[in-house]
């Protein structure tokens, strides 16, 4: 279809099976781009879970001084310059920045936070 052409009169049929396919459309774009990789793990209702939390957190690895720092759960937020919205229904957990400082050297501004840099996303569960 050309884009200066004369309008086609269209049924009313036409019309809802158009919407149907930019519907269908929608949702094929909202997929992750990483589904494949979460298809092996199951759903996590399985997974044994000890009665005593502190044998778990013995076996996480992470540092005694993180595990009480202080999460944030939101949507993603998509930068100004960006128009896709193929992202856009993803949800993201990031972790409170600790302190920062300015590098005497460079200027530069310097952490020694090993969380700062980690964003966690994930799909919604509705789908």
């Amino acid at each position: 279809m050309r884009a200066l052409s004369t309008k086609v009169p269209r049924t009313p049929e036409q019309v809802k099976e158009g919407i149907e396919r930019v519907e269908r459309m929608k949702k094929f774009m909202q997929k992750s781009a990483n589904t494949d990789m979460a298809r092996g793990v199951g759903s996590g209702w399985d997974l044994h879970v000890p009665k005593n939390i502190s044998e778990m957190a013995a076996l996480s690895g992470m540092p005694k001084e993180h595990s009480s720092r202080t999460i944030l759960i939101g949507q993603r937020q998509l930068k100004s310059v960006q128009s896709g919205q193929a992202y856009a229904h993803q949800w993201q957990i990031t972790w409170k920045n600790e302190e920062r400082w300015k590098n005497p050297l460079m200027g530069w501004g310097s952490s020694a936070d090993p969380m700062a840099q980690v964003k966690l996303n994930f799909d919604p569960m509705a789908q």
